[in-house]
């Protein structure tokens, strides 16, 4: 066996080389075991970077979203001061608007409407030849019962004399005229008065049955009550009999209007759909809402539809095209009316918005609600609003100024419709409640209803309510 001068034999060598490549392959191991947890903590790092990126992303967003919020809002509230302002000073120029404090409620009226009587006692007092009596905060006092006054001061705006049917209360504001000094016909006002009688004993004269989901919307023509439910039907009812004449296979609805032959419906699904009522067809759809289709008015080729996506669309159906998008309200819009060439709209955003149809501006916003404002009528330029703060509010139309409040439903108040000097609301509260529009009081509050009432119709004398119990009632008035 050869042997290596240094005393190594070949076997020793080998040894050595083979331990050697142990060594070897044991570092090579290592560091490749290294390299894989080197890589994954690079890995994790890289998410994690990520993540704070998107995080740091999403907060420079909102952050950006805040300092609009803000600079939106300092906007708003420059231009409200500004509004204030000018206001304020019209009125000090003019000196015709007069804020009144009655028996400790207030008024605003003109000073034209108050002297519109030659010789009566409001006349001289605002004629400018006396010094008034004025309240704490400047207002012209006049120590009378505010309930009274209103008739007496809605008589000089329109001449029309309204009273209420009880006798005695009937008495009190024809004294009230006297007391004024403005001349009322005492027969002509018994027979006037004959008109607001409401029967004491109204009751639920029919309940219709036969929806499986709670009924949303109420339509009327004729001696026919149509019910829109959300078991996705549309039901045609004989008012007299209450038997179910017809049924109709649509979308799950959240609203109805009533047009000729046709019904329209909004719905969950966004789309708005006209039906034919007599063969139960779809005549047309329309697409373009980016949420829940909540509320629809016509008025001729125009249908206007607003939607939990913020948005009023205003729609030419005989094209089955969208003519102009609206957009201002910062919550769902719950509610609208066409009103010549305006559209009045209600909103979860707890404000009421008029808008010029044509050219899609806001002409103004009316706020005072403290919750969503749910539903809405304008008649004679003037806009009742109802809202989930459980009030009825009064507009007037020209100037956006709030001119009563009537407050008795014990929660949100969702629909209501206006006949005369009669105002009917519907609420969560599952009561119907008929108000005097000139004395500002609810005369009669009808029970029934399992749950809330959420669409109401008059016709005539009769007041067709649908509700969360499934159920449509109909309600003899006289």
């Amino acid at each position: 066996m050869w042997e290596d001068p240094e005393g190594f034999s070949n076997t020793d060598w080998e040894n050595q080389v083979s331990e050697l490549s142990i060594n070897v392959g044991n570092t090579v191991n290592y560091l490749h075991d290294l390299q894989n947890y080197l890589q994954d903590q690079l890995n994790k790092i890289l998410e994690k970077r990520a993540v704070l990126s998107e995080e740091k992303d999403s907060l420079n967003r909102s952050w950006k979203i805040l300092k609009e919020d803000k600079l939106h809002f300092e906007h708003e509230k420059m231009a409200w001061i500004k509004e204030k302002q000018m206001i304020y000073q019209k009125n000090i120029d003019t000196e015709n608007i007069v804020d009144i404090n009655v028996g400790g409620e207030k008024f605003t009226t003109s000073r034209t409407t108050l002297c519109s009587v030659p010789g009566s006692m409001l006349e001289a007092m605002f004629s400018g030849r006396h010094t008034l009596t004025k309240d704490h905060q400047g207002m012209v006092f006049i120590d009378r019962d505010p309930k009274l006054f209103r008739y007496v001061l809605q008589y000089l705006r329109d001449r029309k004399l309204r009273l209420p049917a009880n006798v005695q209360q009937r008495e009190r504001v024809l004294d009230e005229f006297d007391y004024f000094c403005i001349p009322t016909d005492r027969e002509l006002a018994k027979e006037l008065a004959k008109e607001l009688i409401i029967s004491p004993d109204i009751a639920a004269s029919k309940t219709l049955t036969g929806h499986t989901g709670w009924v949303r919307c109420i339509e009327a023509r004729g001696n026919n009550i149509i019910s829109g439910s959300y078991d996705k039907t549309i039901k045609i009812w004989d008012m007299d009999s209450g038997a179910c004449r017809q049924i109709l296979s649509v979308h799950t609805m959240t609203c109805t209007k009533l047009l000729d032959n046709l019904i329209a419906t909004g719905s969950f699904d966004r789309s708005i759909k006209l039906w034919d009522i007599n063969t139960g067809n779809c005549e047309l759809t329309l697409k373009g809402h980016e949420n829940w289709v909540l509320c629809l008015d016509i008025d001729g080729d125009i249908l206007v539809s607003g939607s939990k996506d913020t948005t009023i669309r205003i729609w030419d159906i005989a094209t089955g095209t969208l003519s102009k998008t609206l957009q201002g309200h910062s919550n769902s819009v719950t509610c609208l009316k066409i009103i010549g060439d305006k559209i009045v709209s209600g909103s979860q955003d707890r404000t009421i918005k008029i808008w010029d149809m044509e050219s899609g501006e806001c002409l103004k916003t009316l706020n005072g609600h403290t919750n969503y404002v749910m539903c809405l009528e304008v008649v004679d330029n003037i806009i009742y609003s109802g809202s989930q703060d459980n009030t009825i509010k009064i507009w007037d139309f020209s100037s956006g100024n709030c001119i009563r409040t009537l407050a008795g439903h014990s929660d949100a108040l969702v629909c209501l419709q206006v006949i005369g000097d009669t105002i009917v609301s519907g609420s969560f509260d599952r009561t119907i409640k008929i108000w005097n529009n000139i004395a500002g009081t609810c005369v009669k509050t009808l029970y029934g209803h399992a749950n809330s009432v959420v669409c109401l119709k008059v016709v005539g004398n009769t007041i067709i309510s649908g509700s969360f119990d499934k159920t449509i009632k109909v309600w003899k008035c006289v």
